[in-house]
Protein backbone atom coordinates (compact mmCIF):
# COMPACT_ATOMS: atom_id res chain seq x y z
CA UNK A 1 0.00 0.00 0.00
CA UNK A 2 1.61 3.81 -0.74
CA UNK A 3 -0.41 6.90 -0.03
CA UNK A 4 -0.60 9.47 -2.73
CA UNK A 5 -0.08 12.83 -2.14
CA UNK A 6 -2.97 15.46 -3.43
CA UNK A 7 -1.55 19.26 -3.88
CA UNK A 8 -3.69 21.31 -1.74
CA UNK A 9 -4.78 23.61 -5.11
CA UNK A 10 -6.65 26.53 -2.90
CA UNK A 11 -7.65 27.47 0.30
CA UNK A 12 -10.27 30.54 -0.60
CA UNK A 13 -11.90 31.89 -3.51
CA UNK A 14 -8.93 33.84 -6.43
CA UNK A 15 -9.69 36.67 -6.85
CA UNK A 16 -9.24 38.86 -10.26
CA UNK A 17 -9.12 42.23 -10.98
CA UNK A 18 -12.30 43.64 -13.04
CA UNK A 19 -10.72 46.27 -14.57
CA UNK A 20 -8.29 43.64 -16.96
CA UNK A 21 -9.85 41.26 -19.68
CA UNK A 22 -8.20 38.05 -17.91
CA UNK A 23 -6.47 36.63 -15.27
CA UNK A 24 -3.96 33.93 -15.06
CA UNK A 25 -4.01 30.88 -12.36
CA UNK A 26 -1.09 30.25 -10.25
CA UNK A 27 -1.33 26.74 -9.13
CA UNK A 28 1.91 24.71 -7.96
CA UNK A 29 1.80 21.05 -9.09
CA UNK A 30 4.47 18.37 -8.13
CA UNK A 31 6.37 16.94 -11.03
CA UNK A 32 4.68 13.95 -12.89
CA UNK A 33 1.28 15.19 -11.63
CA UNK A 34 -1.51 16.17 -14.87
CA UNK A 35 -4.38 18.46 -14.79
CA UNK A 36 -7.57 19.10 -16.62
CA UNK A 37 -9.72 21.80 -16.50
CA UNK A 38 -13.83 21.14 -17.16
CA UNK A 39 -14.84 23.14 -21.12
CA UNK A 40 -15.13 26.52 -21.33
CA UNK A 41 -14.35 28.31 -23.98
CA UNK A 42 -13.59 31.17 -21.28
CA UNK A 43 -10.04 28.88 -20.69
CA UNK A 44 -6.97 29.13 -22.74
CA UNK A 45 -6.63 25.37 -22.41
CA UNK A 46 -8.01 22.60 -20.61
CA UNK A 47 -5.26 20.72 -20.08
CA UNK A 48 -2.23 23.00 -19.10
CA UNK A 49 -1.25 23.61 -15.54
CA UNK A 50 -1.92 27.38 -15.08
CA UNK A 51 -4.65 28.60 -18.23
CA UNK A 52 -5.80 31.71 -18.69
CA UNK A 53 -9.42 33.00 -17.67
CA UNK A 54 -10.96 35.59 -20.36
CA UNK A 55 -12.99 37.08 -18.05
CA UNK A 56 -16.52 38.03 -19.78
CA UNK A 57 -18.48 40.36 -17.24
CA UNK A 58 -19.26 37.98 -14.65
CA UNK A 59 -18.81 38.34 -10.85
CA UNK A 60 -18.01 34.60 -10.36
CA UNK A 61 -16.43 31.68 -12.41
CA UNK A 62 -16.02 28.26 -10.85
CA UNK A 63 -14.35 25.25 -13.03
CA UNK A 64 -14.22 21.57 -12.17
CA UNK A 65 -10.67 20.33 -12.10
CA UNK A 66 -8.98 16.82 -11.82
CA UNK A 67 -5.50 16.25 -11.10
CA UNK A 68 -4.14 13.43 -11.56
CA UNK A 69 -1.14 11.95 -10.12
CA UNK A 70 1.68 10.03 -11.70
CA UNK A 71 0.29 5.88 -11.12
CA UNK A 72 -3.50 7.73 -12.67
CA UNK A 73 -5.18 8.40 -9.58
CA UNK A 74 -7.26 10.68 -9.49
CA UNK A 75 -8.96 13.86 -7.11
CA UNK A 76 -11.20 16.70 -8.28
CA UNK A 77 -11.72 20.23 -7.11
CA UNK A 78 -14.13 22.82 -7.60
CA UNK A 79 -11.94 26.24 -8.18
CA UNK A 80 -13.44 29.34 -7.90
CA UNK A 81 -12.93 32.92 -9.16
CA UNK A 82 -14.18 35.94 -7.64
CA UNK A 83 -13.83 39.34 -9.50
CA UNK A 84 -13.06 42.34 -7.69
CA UNK A 85 -14.35 45.73 -8.63
CA UNK A 86 -11.54 47.74 -7.92
CA UNK A 87 -13.60 50.92 -7.39
CA UNK A 88 -13.46 52.22 -3.87
CA UNK A 89 -15.96 54.10 -1.57
CA UNK A 90 -16.08 56.82 0.99
CA UNK A 91 -17.06 55.84 4.47
CA UNK A 92 -17.01 59.26 5.61
CA UNK A 93 -18.39 61.86 2.92
CA UNK A 94 -18.18 65.56 3.16
CA UNK A 95 -19.56 67.54 0.38
CA UNK A 96 -19.07 70.57 1.97
CA UNK A 97 -15.44 70.32 1.96
CA UNK A 98 -13.40 72.54 0.18
CA UNK A 99 -11.28 70.74 -2.03
CA UNK A 100 -12.77 68.92 -4.92
CA UNK A 101 -10.62 65.52 -3.86
CA UNK A 102 -12.23 65.45 -0.57
CA UNK A 103 -16.10 65.20 -2.06
CA UNK A 104 -15.23 61.90 -4.18
CA UNK A 105 -17.80 59.59 -3.41
CA UNK A 106 -16.17 56.73 -5.68
CA UNK A 107 -12.70 56.14 -6.38
CA UNK A 108 -11.25 54.29 -9.14
CA UNK A 109 -8.07 52.47 -9.64
CA UNK A 110 -7.23 54.71 -12.71
CA UNK A 111 -9.58 53.77 -15.06
CA UNK A 112 -13.35 55.24 -16.23
CA UNK A 113 -16.19 53.49 -15.61
CA UNK A 114 -19.89 54.10 -16.20
CA UNK A 115 -22.35 53.85 -13.30
CA UNK A 116 -25.37 52.06 -14.88
CA UNK A 117 -28.02 52.41 -11.69
CA UNK A 118 -26.93 53.96 -8.32
CA UNK A 119 -28.92 54.60 -5.64
CA UNK A 120 -28.56 55.95 -2.05
CA UNK A 121 -31.22 55.40 0.89
CA UNK A 122 -31.84 56.66 4.43
CA UNK A 123 -31.28 54.65 7.26
CA UNK A 124 -35.28 53.48 7.04
CA UNK A 125 -34.93 52.59 3.25
CA UNK A 126 -36.10 55.82 1.57
CA UNK A 127 -34.54 56.65 -1.29
CA UNK A 128 -33.15 59.94 -1.41
CA UNK A 129 -30.58 59.97 -4.16
CA UNK A 130 -30.55 58.44 -7.71
CA UNK A 131 -28.73 58.75 -10.84
CA UNK A 132 -28.16 56.06 -13.64
CA UNK A 133 -25.80 56.45 -16.79
CA UNK A 134 -23.09 58.40 -15.86
CA UNK A 135 -19.68 58.17 -17.18
CA UNK A 136 -17.03 58.48 -14.63
CA UNK A 137 -13.68 59.37 -15.14
CA UNK A 138 -10.47 57.88 -14.31
CA UNK A 139 -10.22 60.32 -11.29
CA UNK A 140 -13.90 59.35 -9.55
CA UNK A 141 -16.96 60.34 -8.81
CA UNK A 142 -18.08 63.63 -6.93
CA UNK A 143 -21.07 64.34 -5.49
CA UNK A 144 -22.27 67.62 -4.46
CA UNK A 145 -24.56 65.50 -1.26
CA UNK A 146 -27.57 66.75 -2.39
CA UNK A 147 -31.24 65.13 -2.92
CA UNK A 148 -32.71 64.70 -6.31
CA UNK A 149 -34.50 68.62 -5.49
CA UNK A 150 -30.66 69.91 -4.57
CA UNK A 151 -31.54 70.48 -0.97
CA UNK A 152 -28.61 69.14 0.84
CA UNK A 153 -28.83 65.89 2.50
CA UNK A 154 -29.04 65.71 6.36
CA UNK A 155 -25.97 64.49 8.45
CA UNK A 156 -26.26 61.11 9.07
CA UNK A 157 -26.04 57.27 7.91
CA UNK A 158 -26.86 56.08 4.85
CA UNK A 159 -26.87 53.04 2.58
CA UNK A 160 -26.13 52.94 -1.29
CA UNK A 161 -25.83 50.55 -4.13
CA UNK A 162 -24.25 51.32 -7.33
CA UNK A 163 -24.92 48.80 -10.48
CA UNK A 164 -20.54 49.95 -12.22
CA UNK A 165 -19.72 48.71 -15.94
CA UNK A 166 -16.34 48.65 -16.56
CA UNK A 167 -14.70 49.41 -20.21
CA UNK A 168 -13.93 46.03 -21.05
CA UNK A 169 -17.89 44.44 -20.20
CA UNK A 170 -17.36 43.04 -16.55
CA UNK A 171 -19.81 44.36 -14.12
CA UNK A 172 -19.67 45.39 -10.63
CA UNK A 173 -22.02 45.89 -7.72
CA UNK A 174 -21.18 47.88 -4.52
CA UNK A 175 -23.41 47.82 -1.62
CA UNK A 176 -22.64 49.29 1.64
CA UNK A 177 -23.03 52.55 4.42
CA UNK A 178 -21.13 55.85 4.65
CA UNK A 179 -21.88 58.71 7.08
CA UNK A 180 -22.19 62.26 5.50
CA UNK A 181 -20.81 64.94 7.70
CA UNK A 182 -20.96 68.53 7.00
Amino acid sequence: MFIVEFPQLVDAPYTANALLDSFEFDIDLKEGYQIVWSQSDLLSCHNCQNPTLYLNGSNEYQFDVTVICPNNCKAKYTLEVDVESSIFTSNIFNPSATQEQDRNFLLSAGKPFLIEQAMICDRWGNLVYTISNIEVSKDGFTWDGTDGFGNLIEQGVYVYQFNILFENSNKAQLIGDFTIIH
